[in-house]
C-alpha cells in the first residue's frame, strides 16, 4: 500500500543567537533556510536544539513571531544555546566566531523526521562538527528521502574525510565558488567551474551541483546540463544568509513544479532581496517577488 502522506522538507542542523554589533539576532543556516521556505508557503520541520536556558527561551519565542514551526526543536537540560560573535572584516566580509560544546551540537534522533520517498533532507557540514549530532545527522541519512547538502564550511570546523562523508551521501550539493575551489583541490583537480561541477557530480554520484558566486550569478550542472543564472541587480546592504535564502528559493520552486531556469531565477530574486536588506532573515510579502515567469506563490 502506497502512502498518501504529503512530502516533507527536514531543516537539520545549528540554530543560535548571531551576536553583532547592533544586537543580537536568529540564526543559523538551517534557520534561515526555513524562514524562507515557511515565507514561499512550504512547510519546513527544522530539527536542531536550544538550551534550558534564556537564550534558548527568548530564541523560541522570536521563531514563533516569524511564523516558524518550532515543534522539532529540542531542549537540552545541560548544553546551552549556541552563539556566534559576527565580525565585520570587510565591505560585505564577515568572520564567524563560534561557540564550542552547545546544544545544536548534542541533536537526538527523532524517528518521526527520518526521511521517507518523497521527503527532503537539507543539511550542512557545521552541525557534524560534535559526534553527537553527526550520528543523528548520518542515521537521518539512511532515510529514503532526497539528501541536499549546503556545504557551509567554517574554519575550523571541518576536516576533508567528514566533509567527503557528507557530500557521498548527498543527491544535490549546493557550494559557493571558494567551496568548489577547495573540495575540488582536494580531489587533486583544477580547472573551469564547469568542468569542476561535472567531475564532482561524477565522483560523488550527485544529481546536480549548484554553485553561487554572489553579485556574478550562479551555475548549476545537473544531469548532464549546464545552466547559468545572471545575479539580480541590487544595492547590497548585508550579504549574511543570501546563500540560504538562495537555497530556499530553488528549493521551493523545484517543489512547485517549475521549470529549472525559473527555479533559478526565483532563487536569485530571493537572495538579491536578503542581500539588499539587514539580516538573513528580514520580513517581506514573498509577491514581491513575481515578474515573468510569474510565479504562482500562496
Amino acid at each position: 500500500m502506497t502512502s498518501s502522506r504529503p512530502s516533507r522538507i527536514i531543516s537539520f542542523g545549528e540554530l543560535l543567537w548571531d551576536h553583532f554589533e547592533t544586537g543580537r539576532r536568529p540564526g543559523g543556516a538551517p534557520l534561515n533556510f526555513t524562514y524562507h521556505l515557511t515565507k514561499l508557503g512550504q512547510a519546513p520541520k527544522l530539527l536542531s536544539r536550544i538550551g534550558a536556558d534564556e537564550p534558548g527561551k527568548s530564541l523560541l519565542d522570536q521563531l514563533r513571531v516569524m511564523g516558524i514551526d518550532t515543534g522539532s526543536i529540542q531542549v537540552d537540560p545541560r548544553f546551552p544555546t549556541g552563539t556566534v560573535q559576527v565580525v565585520r572584516s570587510g565591505p560585505q566580509e564577515w568572520h564567524f566566531e563560534i561557540v564550542d560544546q552547545v546544544a545544536w551540537d548534542h541533536i537526538a534522533l527523532d524517528r518521526d523526521l527520518i526521511p521517507g520517498k518523497g521527503d527532503w533532507l537539507v543539511y550542512g557540514s557545521l552541525a557534524s562538527r560534535h559526534p553527537d549530532s553527526a550520528f543523528t545527522l548520518e542515521r537521518m541519512l539512511n532515510g529514503e528521502g532526497m539528501a541536499i547538502c549546503d556545504l557551509n564550511l567554517r574554519t575550523p570546523h571541518f576536516n576533508r574525510d567528514r566533509i567527503f562523508l557528507l557530500l557521498e551521501r548527498a543527491n544535490l550539493v549546493k557550494l559557493n565558488e571558494g567551496e568548489l575551489t577547495l573540495v575540488s583541490g582536494w580531489c587533486g583537480w583544477s580547472g573551469g567551474n564547469d568542468l569542476l561541477m561535472e567531475r564532482l557530480c561524477r565522483r560523488f554520484g550527485w544529481i546536480g551541483c549548484l554553485v553561487t558566486r554572489g553579485q556574478r550569478g550562479s551555475f548549476l550542472w545537473e544531469a548532464g546540463s549546464w545552466y547559468e543564472q545572471p545575479a539580480i541587480p541590487v544595492e547590497v546592504v548585508d550579504t549574511v544568509g543570501c546563500g540560504d535564502a538562495f537555497l530556499a528559493g530553488f528549493l521551493a520552486g523545484r517543489i512547485e513544479g517549475f521549470s529549472i531556469p525559473e527555479q533559478l531565477v526565483l532563487a536569485s530574486r530571493l537572495g538579491a532581496l536578503v542581500a539588499g536588506c539587514v539580516g538573513a532573515c528580514p520580513d517581506y510579502d514573498p509577491s514581491v517577488l513575481r515578474g515573468k515567469p510569474d510565479f504562482p506563490f500562496r
